[in-house]
């Protein structure tokens, strides 16, 4: 669960989100040259099919590159999993509309594309990950295992409910737990300011890459019931 006002997620995800889109969509439509290129020269570059393979790969990454981002709204190595998965999708399902709509494309070219995009993610996402903030604020309220299970992040106690002054603060709070209405005012007010909020148990679990399980003896008791 990841808490962010409609003000923050326009501005502060948009402004994040521009510089790898740039990157992709210029590896995407630009690799892809490459192979004919190496192999015919330069008179393949106004035929049908490397134009059509061009914007195929293009469309193919940047879609791929949505749904990652998408899919990763927390912190942590395990975001790296979901690159393969995203772009192997989105690649496929291209090469298949290529196919069954019998347009002219180049095989090598969006194999050239696919290839180049997800090396580029792998590098964004690993200079993505080395640049990440080390310091988040946390509620002092209900399970703050997380603390001690990443001695990597630099952990700051909220003492009062108010928004950190830090511009590049983000908050962990046991969203599951009772806070008072001040705590709980302020979370909102982080959220709308573009703070990202985020719960215990899933942000333990993306930069662990343990899945917590919770509710063990109430599914005990209910099976010796039965």
């Amino acid at each position: 669960m990841l808490i962010t006002g409609d003000h923050g997620r326009s501005s502060v995800s948009g402004v994040r989100l521009l510089k790898p889109l740039l990157v992709i969509a210029l590896v995407a439509f630009g690799m892809p040259l490459l192979p004919p290129l190496a192999a015919s020269g330069t008179r393949v570059l106004g035929l049908p099919n490397t134009i059509n393979t061009q914007i195929t790969s293009l469309v193919a990454a940047v879609v791929a590159l949505l749904i990652f981002r998408r899919v990763t709204l927390y912190p942590g190595a395990r975001a790296f999993g979901y690159i393969l998965p995203a772009f192997s999708t989105t690649f496929g399902i291209a090469a298949t509309l290529l196919l069954g709509l019998r347009i002219d494309y180049s095989g090598s070219m969006l194999l050239t594309g696919y290839v180049a995009s997800v090396a580029a993610m792998f590098l964004l996402g690993y200079f993505d990950q080395r640049g990440a903030p080390s310091r988040m604020y946390y509620v002092p309220t209900g399970k703050t295992g997380i603390v001690a299970d990443t001695p990597q992040i630099d952990w700051v106690r909220m003492t009062e409910p108010v928004v950190p002054d830090d511009p590049s603060a983000s908050i962990v709070a046991d969203l599951r737990s009772h806070h008072e209405r001040e705590w709980e005012r302020m979370l909102a007010q982080a959220a709308i300011s573009g703070i990202p909020v985020y719960h215990t148990k899933q942000l333990r679990e993306s930069l662990t890459g343990r899945v917590q399980i919770e509710h063990l003896s109430e599914n005990n008791d209910s099976r010796t019931q039965r």
